[in-house]
């Protein structure tokens, strides 16, 4: 669920359509495992940071591989070099700009068995089909190369794996010391506060730099309406479905079927 393309249903949206400003609040039925992406992560923990963070490249709708980060991928005819080349302008949540330092950085970290990166045996030789990252080379500013240790039609594809959120991310989400801080990123919302077996909120990045194309599953345009999105751990699917009825909750994702004469009910008698 990427909330970036809606507006808030119950603070100051008109029926004619969303408009910018007001607060988003969400159920979901446990806590996010941590914010350090594609590590310690599960559904959860996902759909809060897939709003932080972006790869260079994300699935479509119909599950092909596109650029997110990036403006174009070139591979070579071997299918061992995959050369990707950034789109100009993005700006990290700390306003620093997103080069292809950057994207080394973040790939170098992943690679490191020390991360705890969950999709490393995709890239460092150890999974079933032996595929490793052999090299990774800074070309220019905004190109940077890859290199396979043996051709791959694969590549893209575990790239965008959605278990696997390879966002790309500036240095300083690290701390001196190298432990995790949070995620400095580059998506529509930044990490705001993460209250821990409560909520998590997220602020609009005012300088996103969206897509142009239509949105196409994770990719495309990107419209952050909302200023805020708060994540509110709500265990019981009962206590959610009530939340949403007294209008604390905006969202619930995960609805009893058993609500939905319910909601229909209810909608009738506003005349919705």
């Amino acid at each position: 669920m990427l909330l970036c393309t809606v507006g808030n249903p119950s603070h100051g949206v008109a029926d004619s359509g969303p408009v910018y400003g007001g607060e988003i609040r969400v159920a979901i039925n446990s806590d996010i495992r941590s914010t350090n992406p594609g590590v310690l992560r599960d559904g959860n923990t996902d759909t809060v940071l897939y709003h932080v963070g972006e790869s260079l490249v994300a699935y479509r709708d119909d599950l092909t591989v596109a650029p997110l980060l990036a403006a174009r991928i070139e591979v070579s005819e071997d299918r061992r070099r995959y050369l990707f080349e950034l789109r100009k302008g993005l700006t990290f949540h700390n306003g620093a700009p997103v080069t292809a330092r950057e994207v080394k950085w973040t790939w170098d970290r992943l690679l490191d068995p020390a991360t705890g990166f969950r999709c490393l045996d995709y890239f460092d030789g150890t999974g079933a089909n032996g595929q490793k990252i052999e090299r990774i080379e800074v070309v220019d500013n905004y190109q940077i190369a890859f290199y396979l240790n043996q051709p791959s039609a694969f590549f893209l594809d575990r790239m965008a794996n959605l278990q696997c959120l390879t966002a790309i991310l500036h240095p300083e989400s690290l701390a001196a010391d190298g432990s995790w801080l949070q995620p400095v990123g580059t998506g529509p919302y930044r990490l705001g506060e993460w209250k821990k077996g409560r909520s998590v909120s997220l602020q609009r990045f005012e300088h996103y730099v969206s897509r142009t194309e239509p949105r196409n599953g994770l990719t495309g345009a990107k419209q952050a309406y909302a200023d805020r999105i708060v994540f509110v751990v709500t265990p019981d699917r009962i206590a959610a479905k009530s939340s949403v009825f007294a209008g604390n909750i905006d969202l619930l994702y995960a609805v009893p079927l058993s609500a939905w004469q319910e909601v229909e009910r209810r909608r009738k008698q506003r005349g919705d």
